[in-house]
């Protein structure tokens, strides 16, 4: 056992270097090395992947990994290999060619750990293949994505017990770092973890201070909380990491921003500034952060709500994993909670809409009752969404539906819209259409058809563009490109169409009704999102104690950091200066008129005593009132 470790120890310090192992990191892989099954819990930080890696390097045969993300992949195969090690991965960015040579290599033993998504379980090609291959282990990452209570199912991750079936003896390590005690049993379930063994590290993370500050004006509370400390704020939406980047390096800070829709070259140079601190301060969409191992993250902001408490942990976590203590930032205003749930619900389209959607799709494809057609047909979602009336977005997700309940298949992968942006200025474009005539009615369509075409990349349709300036699809795209040329747009075409074909006679509309799974997987959401606005709008409770009650883990312990804790003012507190350091709290970052304190802080304290209280502070040259009746901290 002493020789074991020894050699554990020396392979972390050859090719991590580091000296020792964490507890929990040591017993699961110990489970591992001794062929058992095993679901490791470990939060954000804790270090996951060293848990497979190093028995990887320890045992004799080829670890198989399946992982959710092709940029997470690439990320770390790109590591292993730097620190000498054999790892490759399979997904669809991957030519037929070069997966048949990995595939081999994995057979011959050249290869020590391969990363594939959960989709290639099904490939004949690589289900053949896996039956020669000498595997010593399946690893699960992110296995939270099996279990349709967590918070981000993926279907395909019913698959994994295909390749179980194909391997009967090889063990499996799962690992996640957020899950409820229901998803708990959910993954050991469906992934049939045998003896259900659980190596579960504590959600509490006492370096980690939480706040939430209701405000008005966002941005104006972002500069008075980031300094020069490494930093990430989490935002929804990809237009708007450009548009907060951008503010706030007019204000003098650096900044960059981050989303799933830039080049990958892109996405790595800006990754890499911020890892190397060129860049101090990264604006990000939910794509930023996984896998990333930067420990002196001191400041973590969530602009906008997160849909569920699991995804607002996973970002907090990202802050303050060296030990030391770091803050978390939830911006939010009144209207952030109607949003959320708007959001969520667009995601379920209404019985309406899928019957709407599905008479158009088969109204322009001439397909009548009854028919059983194996054709493939393009879906146009600008043409349908013309029809129906609906939005893209609600178009998207009633195809999305059929698919989910099996009565449509998709039989293609990859960019299924073209992207555009106008990439100059209108003084510029002016002088280049009057010296070019023939781009003159394409690009006056498309700035009247697609609002933010100047500030960030938007999804078009050159079928729509065709029939609207009445030029031919091909003329259309030719001009596109010679734009492009030009540089006066940035111009991606779609490298697929959306096609899709019927599993099922087409309908009588009048059958279609939303599934009980629909509507169980729509409940589920809700209640994550009424849980994260509860979590916000909470103004007593400890905001530990609120996280480790979700995850199922109780400690009756205040953290005394985060500003429930700092506050400290109760419904029957009579101290006027208690009541007067909760006023000062809500006003540390902005400005506020006496009904919005007296909102923000009316579960604890009466209205009388608040206004009692403002007087006092008044009188007392505490806090002052502006010219727009707002109250201020007098410095």
């Amino acid at each position: 056992m002493l020789a074991q470790l020894k050699n554990q120890l020396h392979i972390l310090k050859k090719y991590w270097g580091y000296e020792s192992l964490r507890k929990h990191q040591q017993d699961v892989i110990e489970h591992i090395l001794n062929k058992n099954d095993v679901l490791a819990l470990l939060p954000t930080g804790g270090g996951k992947s060293i848990c497979y890696q190093l028995p990887a390097l320890l045992t004799d045969g080829l670890c198989i990994v399946i992982s959710p993300l092709i940029a997470l992949m690439k990320d770390q195969v790109e590591d292993l290999k730097k620190r000498g090690i054999n790892a490759e991965y399979i997904n669809s960015s991957i030519n037929h060619k070069s997966i048949d040579i990995i595939l081999d290599n994995c057979i011959y033993g050249k290869i020590k750990l391969l990363y594939i998504s959960p989709e290639r379980i099904l490939s004949d090609l690589f289900q053949n293949r896996v039956l020669r291959m000498n595997v010593s282990f399946i690893a699960v990452d992110e296995a939270h994505c099996i279990s349709q209570w967590g918070y981000d199912f993926r279907p395909s991750y019913l698959n994994i017990n295909v390749l179980r079936k194909i391997k009967t003896d090889v063990p499996m390590v799962a690992l996640t770092a957020t899950a409820t005690p229901k998803v708990i049993i959910d993954i050991q379930d469906k992934l049939e973890i045998k003896n259900k063994t659980t190596i579960k590290q504590s959600y509490k993370r006492s370096n980690l201070s939480f706040e939430v500050i209701n405000c008005v004006n966002k941005i104006d509370v972002i500069k008075k909380i980031i300094n020069n400390d490494s930093s990430i704020i989490y935002v929804r939406s990809r237009k708007k990491a450009k548009i907060i980047s951008d503010k706030l390096n007019k204000f003098g800070f650096n900044t960059d921003y981050y989303h799933a829709g830039l080049d990958h070259e892109i996405r790595s140079k800006k990754q890499s500034d911020w890892l190397n601190e060129k860049t101090k301060i990264i604006i990000a969409t939910s794509a930023f952060g996984m896998g990333i191992d930067k420990n002196n993250v001191r400041v973590v902001i969530h602009y906008d709500v997160p849909e569920s408490i699991e995804a607002f942990y996973q970002e907090a976590g990202r802050a303050g994993r060296d030990g030391n203590l770091s803050n978390n930032y939830l911006l939010c205003n009144e209207k952030d909670d109607d949003k959320l749930i708007d959001n969520i619900s667009s995601k379920y389209p209404t019985v309406e809409n899928l019957k709407k959607t599905y008479q158009h799709f088969c109204n322009i494809n001439q397909i009548s009752v009854g028919t059983h057609s194996e054709t493939n047909f393009e879906v146009d979602f600008d043409s349908i969404s013309a029809k129906t009336r609906l939005s893209k977005r609600t178009t998207f997700y009633c195809f999305k539906y059929f698919i989910n309940e099996g009565h449509f298949s998709q039989n293609s992968t990859g960019k299924f819209f073209s992207k555009i942006q106008l990439t100059c200025n209108v003084n510029t474009l002016n002088i280049f259409l009057e010296k070019n005539f023939k781009y003159t009615k394409l690009v006056d369509i498309l700035i009247r058809s697609y609002s933010g075409i100047f500030e960030d990349k938007i999804a078009i349709s050159e079928r729509t563009l065709a029939k609207r300036t009445g030029i031919s699809i091909e003329d259309t795209t030719k001009l596109l490109n010679e734009l492009s040329t030009f540089k006066i747009v940035y111009y991606e075409p779609k490298l697929n169409d959306f096609i899709i074909n019927f599993n099922t006679p087409r309908y009588n509309i009048n059958k279609i009704t939303i599934s009980t799974n629909n509507q169980k997987n729509k409940a589920n959401e809700l209640f994550k999102a009424q849980s994260i606005i509860a979590y916000k709008n909470n103004k007593l409770e400890c905001r530990n104690k609120i996280i480790l009650d979700y995850f199922g883990e109780k400690d009756n312990s205040d953290c005394n950091q985060c500003d429930n804790c700092k506050t400290k003012v109760y419904k029957n507190i009579q101290s006027i200066k208690t009541i007067a350091n909760a006023i000062k709290m809500t006003l540390k970052y902005e400005n506020k008129e006496v009904s919005i304190i007296s909102n923000e802080l009316n579960d604890v304290v009466h209205n009388d005593k608040i206004k009692e209280t403002i007087k006092w502070m008044l009188d007392e040259n505490i806090v002052k009132l502006n010219s727009v009746n707002q109250l201020s901290i007098n410095k």
